[in-house]
């Protein structure tokens, strides 16, 4: 029998032919054709035009199964979003070969109609199902919108599309849903769509009691209940006034199922009937107690959800509360170390200050001291030349010792610049804590030059092992800063007396990490103090020039500014090697 002679069929018919009808004036089409593949098998549901054929079947299954367009010669199918569980096709038959480019507008069109399509393939498919099948079918959906009771915003919407669903499965145009407060005081009629009654005032919720409503005993009692409302109130034995409450005419058939969770009721789920000619069939209290159940439980989950939410609300304004004076403890903790590192900071670059002071007296001083002499000459000269007595021998001699004068000059006056070029970036570096491009080496070695007189120590000596060229792109004022500070802590710790020994700094790069290290060969550090070497205020030499800051200070800066990591290994007598291990690229920007 042809699709379009099924009536099951007028609203798919009608889609498809609305399509056909653009197909036919655009392309001259020749059919058009709608398959689907679900349970019930693959088949064309609507067909317009030409008759199906195996090539047709073919093209339309290929694109069930893969999904996509798919074109074999004049025909061309593609595929439809189904919102249940099947796939579907729309198959085009054309007068001419399909192009790449002429599909395109059949996509377009039939996306726009993909939705009135599923609708009408939906509810085809409801008038093919036998009864059992149906209802089964339909049962399914309804259980899948129950669920949906957990997470939704508002619980009425829900229950409305629950109503609908469930009319669809049996007679249920009277219908409300009754819900325990969480205290279980008050029933409250969350949903409720009746002939007769529209309750809106809560019911009193006595345990064991009727109180003049069958819900509220459903509820109590934890089972389901069928019947005529009279004969059910009588059966009850209610001792509740009946005129506390306005209630329409008495249903003929009366069905009320509990919502049960643990074997505790939540609520119910009623349905009633005034219609003497319309009675509950034997199959819907088991089916309205499924529907019950799931909902139950998708309600049970929402409350213990919302009261977990709750009891971590409470928790949480509790813990703010009572914490509130430990935050301020430790914002005024934090401040007093952020106020501490900076201090720390400036006395390292005050000690450099002053090491770049001692530094500079040297070359600044001969260059003064020769420069004077130098003057002095050329007044001699001066003068021999105004007395007419300047001899050749005395004129090369005064150039020869002026030009050593001068050569003196020039050394002393660059030493001088090195220095305060030195000085000067190291300076910048730490003040500023910019990020930029720098050789590892050339800043060591700045740091050295620029603390020559805090590190002056004849017996130690200090040995600058990285190799050339190992180019970074970090922070080389925090760096700076750590390398000098482990050397100043090996200077006061490590080498404490007279003694003599070495420090060394190495560095390499390994899976663009580098790792820098400094060594000394001095006192080492016994298992108690290496493990609190890093703590803040933690020093072996208080009162004696130890702040305990030092270390701290270097493994705040690894970790918070470089990025990086600083260990040390250690044991007494054997010396110390720090090592510090930072990206060659840093991974963020101050």
């Amino acid at each position: 029998m042809p699709a379009s002679d099924d009536p099951a069929n007028a609203d798919l018919i009608a889609a498809t032919a609305e399509l056909q009808a653009w197909a036919i004036e655009v392309f001259g089409a020749l059919g058009v054709q709608v398959w689907v593949a679900d349970d019930l098998g693959f088949h064309p549901r609507a067909v317009l035009g030409r008759a199906c054929t195996d090539a047709d079947r073919d093209c339309a299954r290929q694109c069930c199964i893969q999904g996509q367009a798919v074109v074999h010669g004049p025909v061309l199918a593609l595929p439809l979003t189904l919102t249940d569980r099947s796939s579907g096709a729309c198959v085009f038959v054309l007068p001419d070969q399909v192009g790449v480019l002429s599909a395109q507008p059949f996509t377009v069109q039939v996306n726009a109609m993909n939705a009135r399509l599923d609708a009408a393939l939906h509810s085809e498919r409801l008038q093919r199902l036998s009864g059992l099948a149906r209802k089964s079918d339909l049962l399914r959906a309804t259980l899948t919108l129950a669920h949906t009771l957990e997470h939704c915003d508002q619980l009425a919407p829900v229950f409305a599309q629950l109503h609908q669903s469930l009319k669809a499965l049996m007679y249920a145009e009277n219908f409300f849903v009754v819900l325990l407060d969480e205290h279980r005081h008050q029933l409250n009629f969350e949903y409720s769509v009746d002939a007769f009654d529209s309750p809106e005032e809560p019911i009193a919720f006595l345990e064991g009691r009727l109180q003049g409503s069958l819900s509220a005993f459903v509820v109590a009692a934890g089972r389901t209940l069928r019947g005529s409302s009279l004969e059910l109130m009588t059966q009850a034995g209610h001792v509740d006034k009946m005129d506390q409450h306005s209630y329409g005419p008495p249903a003929v058939d009366w069905l009320g199922v509990p919502m049960m969770v643990a074997n505790e009721a939540l609520g119910a789920v009623v349905v009633q009937s005034y219609d003497a000619d319309i009675r509950f069939t034997d199959a819907d209290p088991s089916m309205l107690s499924m529907v019950a159940d799931t909902m139950a439980a998708a309600l049970h989950r929402r409350r213990l959800r919302e009261a977990l939410e709750r009891t971590v609300a409470e928790r949480t304004r509790q813990y703010e509360a009572s914490n509130q004076t430990l935050q301020d403890t430790v914002s005024t903790l934090e401040r007093a170390m952020s106020e501490l590192v900076q201090a720390e900071k400036l006395a390292s670059l005050g000690s450099m200050v002053a090491g770049i002071s001692h530094e500079l007296n040297t070359p600044i001083g001969n260059a003064v001291t020769v420069s004077t002499a130098l003057d002095e000459r050329f007044a001699r000269l001066a003068a021999q030349v105004a007395e007419g007595g300047l001899t050749r021998s005395g004129l090369d001699s005064f150039v020869s010792a002026g030009r050593e004068m001068n050569s003196l000059v020039v050394r002393s006056t660059q030493r001088a610049a090195e220095l305060i070029s030195s000085f000067k970036q190291v300076a910048v570096d730490q003040t500023s804590a910019q990020r930029r491009v720098f050789d590892l080496q050339q800043v060591v070695e700045s740091i050295l030059i620029a603390s020559g007189h805090a590190l002056d120590r004849p017996q130690i000596h200090i040995h600058n092992a990285i190799p050339a060229a190992l180019v970074c792109d970090s922070y080389p004022g925090p760096l700076g800063q750590v390398v000098a500070n482990l050397i100043q802590n090996a200077l006061l710790h490590a080498f404490a007396g007279p003694q003599g020994g070495s420090i060394r700094i190495d560095a390499e790069v390994q899976d663009q990490r580098v790792r820098l290290s400094v060594t000394d060969d001095g006192a080492g550090m016994s298992a108690q103090v290496l493990a609190r070497a890093f703590d803040p205020f933690f020093t072996t030499k208080l009162g004696q020039g130890g702040s305990g800051l030092g270390l701290a200070v270097c493994h705040r800066i690894v970790t918070s500014v470089l990025g990086g990591e600083l260990s040390v290994a250690s044991s007494v007598g054997q010396g110390a090697c720090f090592v510090l291990e930072f990206p060659a690229h840093a991974p963020y920007k101050l």
